[in-house]
């Protein structure tokens, strides 16, 4: 489950997409591919910052 702030960390991400993670790997998918690469950057750091909160 992820906390209120997560999920609103995630709702922020500049374009939608789905993620999970794979032993030690954080896997990112976009159906039809990334608009750019700042894009995927963007979205790399919303579930970052998901699975690493910085006050914790």
């Amino acid at each position: 489950m992820l906390s209120a702030p997560g999920v609103r960390e995630l709702s922020s991400a500049p374009e939608p997409f789905s993620w999970r993670v794979d032993g030690t790997d954080l896997l990112l998918r976009r159906s039809g591919g990334w608009d750019s690469a700042d894009s995927l950057l963007g979205c790399v750091r919303a579930v970052t910052s998901v699975l690493r909160p910085e006050d914790g």
